[in-house]
């Protein structure tokens, strides 16, 4: 099939355009990213198309963030609001468009319009009215605010598409419960990149360790971390990423590290016991998998999408679920499931169950769906 994908940035649907190349489909990838370091994400098979004007506008973001503030979602919108216009014209004759939601607007209705395409939206959250509705239970003075325009953009991008792609049954839920119906949502569990993540056993010299990735915020439970690990005198907790607008006082048993290049991620699960993530609300979480794949069991909340990664395990009690925002579940199951974490992260991860976590399995689930949905009328 002739395939367009369309991101600012690169998330997860580079990886997909890497993998739906692969296997046979005529890729166009289109972007902010220039085609340099796409290269080195393995996109060398797609034809990757640069829209520069956006690029600029996200390096203006990155190099002058101090003199932005207060501007920020005026650019945010410009690039949005520019991206799809110039993409309304660029886009290339294909059967499939895939886009992230809130981005593909004009260019869905121009890719339906005159190539007759399949629209697939992908969204990596919840519903934006239920991410909206937990985000703003956030005590925070700096808590996160969703622009209206974006939640505007991100309902019209689901009228339009004819599927709305999900990475998590969490998520799923969320567009079911506001009346969206099951035969328009897709379900793909996000991947990882294998070689960049490999098994590797526990050195026997760790003290006893468990790890958060991400940025110290409330969405991702931090709070409930900072109040937990001074009581826990066994564990200490490893962080890695940037500080947000969680607690992030020193305090007795919580380390933190800072943000890190995702290619030494590695070296830090490997001296770790668990990963814990006790997040309120994310569509599905990829150091969960980078975790899992190196050998850590996984503590998390029914709001990461870890339900869907058990089903992918021989061994389901790898993964450890609690609700998500409450602070006694997540103690008590720390305490509890520790001595069952060191006992499996002692033992090898088995092969098959890695394979199952791979952005190539995520994309066969993907051409499956395609082949599917398109075969009438379509040249495969």
């Amino acid at each position: 099939m002739k395939i367009a994908i369309a991101s600012i940035g690169r998330f997860h649907v580079a990886d997909l355009a890497r993998e739906l190349s692969h296997l046979g489909h005529q890729v166009v990838f289109y972007s902010d990213v220039p085609n340099s370091r796409l290269q080195t994400f393995g996109l060398t098979k797609t034809k990757n198309i640069t829209i520069w004007i956006v690029t600029l506008l996200s390096l203006l973001q990155k190099i002058f963030p101090k003199f932005l503030i207060g501007h920020t979602q005026l650019i945010d919108r410009l690039r949005i609001s520019i991206f799809d216009w110039l993409l309304s014209f660029y886009i290339e004759p294909c059967d499939v468009f895939i886009g992230m939601s809130g981005i593909i607007l004009k260019s869905g209705k121009t890719a339906k319009k005159r190539f007759n395409a399949k629209i697939y939206v992908e969204r990596g959250s919840r519903h934006i009215h239920s991410q909206q509705e937990i985000l703003s239970t956030n005590p925070s003075a700096s808590a996160t605010v969703i622009d209206h325009w974006i939640i505007k953009r991100e309902l019209s991008g689901y009228d339009m598409a004819d599927k709305i792609v999900v990475p998590s049954n969490h998520v799923l839920e969320s567009f079911i419960e506001r009346g969206t119906p099951r035969n328009r949502l897709f379900v793909n569990t996000y991947g990882v990149d294998l070689a960049m993540f490999p098994w590797t056993p526990v050195s026997s010299q760790s003290s006893l360790t468990a790890i958060f990735v991400g940025a110290w915020s409330w969405r991702k439970g931090c709070d409930l971390l900072q109040q937990i690990f001074p009581n826990l005198k066994s564990l200490r907790l490893l962080h890695v990423g940037s500080m947000a607008d969680a607690d992030n006082s020193l305090v007795n048993g919580i380390i933190h590290v800072g943000s890190v290049h995702p290619t030494k991620l590695s070296t830090y699960y490997r001296d770790c016991h668990m990963l814990i993530l006790p997040s309120r609300e994310e569509g599905l979480s990829l150091v969960q998998i980078q975790a899992l794949a190196s050998g850590l069991p996984v503590l998390c909340t029914d709001k990461t999408g870890g339900e869907d990664l058990q089903m992918l395990l021989s061994n389901p009690e790898r993964i450890k679920i609690v609700p998500a925002g409450d602070l006694n579940a997540l103690q008590t199951a720390i305490e509890s499931y520790l001595p069952l974490a060191l006992q499996l992260r002692n033992q090898k991860f088995p092969d098959s169950d890695r394979a199952r976590l791979s952005w190539g399995e995520y994309g066969v689930r993907y051409d499956r769906e395609l082949r599917q949905e398109c075969s009438e009328g379509v040249s495969i």
